[in-house]
């Protein structure tokens, strides 16, 4: 029985596009499972995963609360932080930040937003582990909403 055109293209094409998602499979296994875990292994740096607090009080007579859970795999950092700030008026309002960062040679670096798509809110961190790595400090650029500009304040971070 002989294939005619037709079922040769259909053959080769299902081939085709067969042979694309195992490609497309392996390198997301690559990517997403093997490195990661190979990067864990032959990671030689400090672990800060945990929970960290500081605690900051404002020229305008606000304070926050910030408490982070930070996640570490090798040098790749994630952590969701979130902010309690007591207004001078006693008022108190709450945001979540979600970031994401590295940490090479002691220094770590952090970038995130309000997990909230209504409210503004912008910081970045670049931090040094200092002491037994029970502390991180250097300092932190955000934008102030009550000034409406960027500022960059010193932060003390400790483990908890």
């Amino acid at each position: 029985m002989e294939m005619t055109t037709f079922q040769s293209i259909i053959i080769g094409v299902a081939s085709g596009v067969l042979a694309s998602l195992m490609l497309i499979a392996c390198s997301q296994f690559f990517y997403k499972i093997f490195l990661p875990w190979y990067e864990s292994i032959t990671y030689k740096g400090i672990d800060i995963s945990g929970e960290w607090s500081y605690d900051v009080d404002y020229v305008s007579g606000n304070k926050s609360n910030f408490f982070a859970k930070i996640n570490q795999k090798a040098e790749n950092i994630s952590c969701t932080i979130s902010e309690t700030k007591t207004l001078k008026n006693n008022k108190t309002e709450a945001r979540i930040f979600e970031y994401k960062g590295k940490i090479v040679d002691r220094f770590l670096t952090l970038t995130g937003r309000n997990s909230s798509k209504k409210n503004l809110g912008v910081y970045v961190f670049l931090l040094e582990v200092k002491g037994d790595g029970g502390r991180l400090e250097g300092y932190c650029s955000r934008y102030c909403l009550t000034d409406c500009i960027i500022k960059s304040d010193p932060v003390n971070w400790e483990r908890k």
